[in-house]
């Protein structure tokens, strides 16, 4: 991102450009985001970079660390096995949304990076899926 910004910052890349751009630039997992954004978002930078720094950024990480610290703290002697597959319950049953913790507990990821990683793709397909009008 920093190299991107760099170029459009030399460049005088206008927002719409550097959303245009940055689309074209995506490879891989990240162009598996524009599958979950509306299309009117795909002309938003700002809307872009946020789903990147969600799925790929480590902002969100913060919430990790602060699961594995309290459960260290709880059992400081056990194995670090069991501490981390009751971080990924203590993450699951803090998350709000029905529908999310199912997919969760249904995923059955042992590790708590996994979790959160599914969480974050979870979260805007979801979305997205709620956009379609069903037809009978």
């Amino acid at each position: 991102m920093k190299q991107f910004d760099a170029a459009a910052n030399a460049n005088n890349w206008s927002e719409d450009e550097k959303a245009t751009a940055l689309i074209v630039s995506l490879r891989g997992d990240a162009l598996e985001i524009l599958q979950t954004l509306n299309k009117d978002k795909h002309k938003n930078y700002e809307d872009l970079v946020l789903q990147l720094e969600m799925r790929f950024g480590n902002k969100h990480l913060q919430q990790v660390y602060q699961a594995q610290l309290k459960v260290y703290l709880a059992y400081p002697t056990a194995p670090r096995d069991f501490i981390e597959q009751l971080a990924v319950q203590f993450f699951i049953d803090g998350i709000r949304d029905c529908e999310t913790q199912q997919a969760l507990r249904l995923a059955r990821c042992k590790k708590l990076n996994v979790v959160l990683a599914y969480a974050l793709e979870f979260e805007p397909a979801k979305q997205a899926s709620r956009g379609h009008t069903r037809i009978r």
